[in-house]
């Protein structure tokens, strides 16, 4: 299946759990709930989650899917899956089991390797579905590589998604509000150079669900001429830099276990994703810096 397919929700949503066997996932603010098999362990890798097992040779690929119908996921699936370091085509046509689920095998390159691959693709008519991937090389490929991804398949479950406790806790904290981040830094030498950074960044996120954003940046610099070691203070050389931007979108609060993110979807449709966390002081932080949580100014 395609990269277009693959909208890594799911890289999102596991990169900070810890998957032992046996273990049930259950992620409420995407009305998902499914079982890890047993032995089966893993963590994310680039773009996906990358399950490995002890004994069995090989790998199984999680990822998810916003494809509503049984038709158009057989279409993506029988193009092929190319990415870097990888070519897979399939081998021989994917079926469609009723309306919600494709399946069905490829054969090509994996980094390097000649692999054979078993493919799975459910279907969510409530939210996104989930796709798994289980892969290894063609001489050891057995049908314990199909009955790995049919059992996760089979323990996979969808259902209304709602906000999780604390994902209801960010989104009273934040919604409504604006975030500001401020840094600025300046130095100086003995000739008499100088050099200065600010940046200011600034999200308003509003209560209909879309947010206002601005990046103002600037740094400026000058080069002192010393002269048989005695500071004349003359510039020998200057500049000024900035940058600044302004945008809006639509945004989106969840949470996966114990980490929440904050999800910009610009109207260009670009993103920017932003972990969400408190400091020992309680203060706000987006991807470990400090914003400043304030009444927001952007959303009349």
């Amino acid at each position: 299946m395609n990269r277009p397919l693959l909208y890594v929700v799911l890289f999102f949503l596991l990169k900070h759990s810890i998957m032992n066997a046996q273990q049930s996932i259950d992620l409420p603010d995407f009305g998902l709930r499914f079982t890890i098999p047993t032995g089966w362990s893993g963590s994310e890798q680039g773009d996906f989650v990358v399950l490995g097992h002890a004994s069995i040779p090989g790998m199984m690929v999680l990822s998810a899917n916003q494809v509503k119908d049984a038709t158009s996921l057989k279409q993506l699936a029988e193009a092929g899956w190319t990415d870097e370091g990888v070519q897979l085509t399939p081998s021989g046509a994917f079926r469609t089991i009723g309306n919600a689920r494709v399946e069905g095998y490829y054969e090509g390159w994996y980094d390097a390797s000649e692999v054979r691959c078993y493919a799975i693709g459910l279907i969510n008519g409530l939210g996104e579905g989930m796709n798994i991937f289980v892969l290894t090389t063609k001489q050891l490929f057995s049908e314990v590589h199909v009955q790995a991804a049919n059992k996760l398949a089979s323990s996979v479950q969808f259902y209304k998604a709602k906000d999780s406790d604390l994902t209801r806790q960010w989104k009273k904290q934040l919604v409504g509000r604006q975030l500001k981040y401020m840094y600025s830094n300046s130095t100086s030498d003995y000739s008499g150079g100088y050099s200065s950074v600010s940046e200011t960044r600034v999200i308003d996120l509003c209560s209909n669900g879309r947010f206002a954003y601005s990046h103002d940046s600037n740094s400026s610099f000058a080069a002192g001429d010393p002269v048989d070691g005695i500071t004349t203070g003359n510039q020998i050389g200057s500049g000024v830099f900035d940058n600044s931007n302004e945008n809006s979108g639509t945004f989106r609060i969840y949470s996966a276990g114990k980490k929440s993110y904050l999800e910009l979807t610009f109207d260009n449709q670009s993103t920017l994703e932003f972990e969400l966390d408190t400091n020992t002081e309680g203060h706000t932080l987006l991807d470990g810096e400090r914003y400043f949580v304030l009444d927001s100014g952007g959303c009349e």
